[in-house]
């Protein structure tokens, strides 16, 4: 981050606006005075997300105890997730670039939705290889897509000079509602429901 910081320039669009405009005095104010349903859609587009990477990563452990699998099978298998979500991220922004950002991200989003039943049954199977594999599938594949898509598609829903407080008002809120509280709803079902079905649906 320190690097890329550092030594990589603004873009021309920034700049542009950084010598032409005044700062704002009191810009979550003009953001969301100026672009509430750009800050809503930020906060939808990252609630979805934040909400399924923190079941596929936090709750995939305690899901996994409540079963009897091996917690160094999932986190063996989170870290390696983990790792290959990088280079699909990597992909799915350049990606983006070629097909347009709202394609890439609908991709992905559909993608969680088909592979949350098959995820659970995966993971459930008790089988080293299928636990990985489920693993994969959900935080590789799927989350690599929205991770890939999401950081151009978010901020050029908001003008330039706004873009920085309407991300981190919609990014903030998001991850206290959908990533904070995923887990702890998903881990009531379960206790409740005594399967993942529920958290699946």
């Amino acid at each position: 981050g320190l690097w890329m910081r550092r030594s990589v320039d603004e873009s021309a669009e920034f700049a542009e606006v950084k010598a032409t405009r005044r700062d704002s005095r009191m810009p979550i104010v003009e953001v969301l005075r100026q672009c509430p349903r750009e800050v809503l859609t930020v906060f939808g587009l990252r609630f979805g997300e934040g909400a399924a990477s923190y079941i596929f990563f936090a709750f995939s452990i305690a899901y996994s105890q409540f079963i009897g699998i091996k917690s160094s099978w999932v986190l063996g298998g989170l870290t390696l997730s983990m790792l290959l979500m990088i280079p699909v991220s990597l992909l799915m922004g350049r990606l983006t670039d070629k097909v347009g950002r709202k394609p890439v991200y609908l991709a992905g989003a559909i993608a969680m939705v088909l592979v949350a039943y098959p995820y659970f049954t995966l993971l459930g199977s008790g089988v080293l290889w299928k636990v990985i594999a489920a693993l994969v599938l959900a935080n590789s594949i799927t989350l690599g897509i929205l991770e890939g898509a999401q950081p151009a598609f978010i901020s050029e829903l908001l003008p330039v000079h706004l873009r920085f407080s309407g991300l981190g008002i919609g990014r903030e809120i998001s991850s206290v509602l959908g990533g904070g509280l995923s887990p702890m709803v998903a881990t009531a079902l379960l206790a409740h429901y005594r399967s993942a079905a529920p958290v699946a649906i």
